[in-house]
């Protein structure tokens, strides 16, 4: 796909897909230097810090080795992983001055991996990450490392899904320790902020890894798993916080995206809220939830149902662009809806079939 959003730095030639990508980068250029976990992305202003938080909360005693950089990131004081040639400068189509280092089977190639495995196997029965848009390398690292989990448990490796069922209890803590930056506890009516839709979204996958798992997972006697207690609060604050922040009304859908003149990516964003939502509805009614906290009605979705199969389901971006161009395919649709909103079909929704259409 096309990249219209262009980094307006001197001297950087990087651009996105998405606009949250561009200003995830540009905040790059402005920000102090810091210190970043490599198990959970947690940052901290110094090396002593991170080195205990390590030791602290991964149970990793031996001192970090530092990873490094290559010329040109230390120039523009971007983040460099340290691979030959870094992730930075191959998608700055730059030259990097570490491609002399003989390639190693690194962790960012373990990443690509799970990460192909999930699109392979986990995506399909549960499509509400936009598969032809994700850039593992800006996303948040939250909604890297649960999609990673996934991958990892889905090859069925023992030591693979040894390595997920750790990297599930890291991105527990991980949710925990920044509750306060994605958890809206009071409703909001006018939020000029973005949503945390990546982190919204690598909570939901954390909450279904349990199920899938079954990682203190039991059954009721509903014959419907019952999350742990601490599953089950972290649920009830994302379904407090999607209702808080208007997520589940079409009008707010789209006020998040009233800046944004380019029909492609508005599209994009609203479908991969329209079908998060149904996501977190699906797996709301297949869980045993005592009390209301973790009830999500489909009266609640003030939305229509999600549209254009072909063109979400398309990957690489010559099929996307196709089924764009395609008669019948509607970008401007998003504007303007005609067909009826989830609420007013809420016996469809409750019938919903795990393997059709949208989800």
């Amino acid at each position: 796909m096309d990249k219209p959003f262009r980094c307006q730095v001197a001297g950087c030639n990087a651009s996105y897909i998405r606009k949250e990508h561009l200003t995830r980068h540009e905040a790059r250029h402005l920000r102090r230097p810091s210190f970043t976990c490599p198990t959970c992305g947690n940052e901290f202003g110094r090396s002593d810090t991170l080195r205990r938080h390590i030791r602290q909360s991964h149970g990793v005693s031996n001192p970090i080795s530092r990873i490094r950089a290559c010329a040109s990131c230390r120039a523009l004081k971007a983040r460099c992983d340290g691979g030959a040639p870094c992730r930075e400068c191959t998608r700055r189509q730059i030259p990097c001055s570490l491609s002399s280092i003989p390639p190693t089977t690194s962790r960012v190639e373990k990443e690509k991996r799970a990460i192909a495995v999930y699109f392979t196997v986990f995506h399909p029965h549960w499509p509400f990450v936009h598969q032809a848009s994700f850039q593992n390398y800006e996303e948040g690292p939250l909604l890297v490392k649960s999609i990673v989990a996934i991958g990892l448990w889905a090859t069925g490796e023992e030591s693979a899904r040894a390595a997920a069922l750790e990297l599930h209890r890291v991105l527990g803590s991980a949710l925990l320790e920044q509750r306060e930056k994605w958890e809206c506890p009071h409703p909001v009516h006018v939020s000029d902020a973005a949503w945390p839709i990546p982190t919204f979204q690598a909570i939901l996958l954390y909450i279904l890894f349990s199920l899938i798992s079954k990682n203190s997972v039991t059954i009721g006697f509903s014959l419907k798993p019952v999350l742990p207690a601490a599953e089950m609060d972290l649920l009830a604050s994302l379904i407090a916080s999607c209702r808080h922040l208007g997520m589940f009304h079409y009008p707010t859908i789209l006020g998040q995206y009233a800046n944004d003149h380019v029909k492609a990516y508005i599209w994009i964003g609203v479908e991969e809220i329209k079908r998060f939502n149904l996501a977190l509805f699906r797996l709301c009614r297949s869980i045993s939830s005592p009390g209301d906290r973790c009830r999500l009605a489909a009266s609640e979705l003030q939305f229509p149902l999600p549209t254009g199969e072909r063109l979400w389901s398309a990957v690489t971006s010559a099929d996307w662009h196709a089924e764009a161009s395609k008669d019948g395919t509607n970008l401007d649709k998003t504007r303007g809806p005609n067909e009826p909103w989830v609420s007013e079909s809420a016996e469809l929704v409750r019938c919903i079939d795990p393997e059709s259409g949208f989800l």
